[in-house]
Formats: structure tokens, sequence, C-alpha cells
């Protein structure tokens, strides 16, 4: 029992940890576009 309550946790961590990823991958794009308009005008 104590083995899949710490299998789960784990994938809940790795879950959250790719989120905050693709969140901040995101994020990064977005504000590379968002210079890229601002250095057009």
């Amino acid at each position: 029992m104590m083995r899949r309550e710490c299998e789960s946790i784990l994938f809940n961590n790795a879950a959250s940890i790719l989120v905050a990823v693709e969140v901040s991958a995101c994020a990064r794009a977005v504000t590379a576009e968002g210079s890229r308009i601002r250095a057009g005008r």
C-alpha cells in the first residue's frame, strides 16, 4: 500500500513538473512574440 502511495505521489510530481514546463515555454513564446511586435512598431 505504501508503495502505491509513493508511486502516485511521484506521478503527480512528474505531471505538475511537465505542466510547469509547458506553461513556462508558452509564456516564453508569448513574451518573445510580444517583444517582436513591440520592436516592429
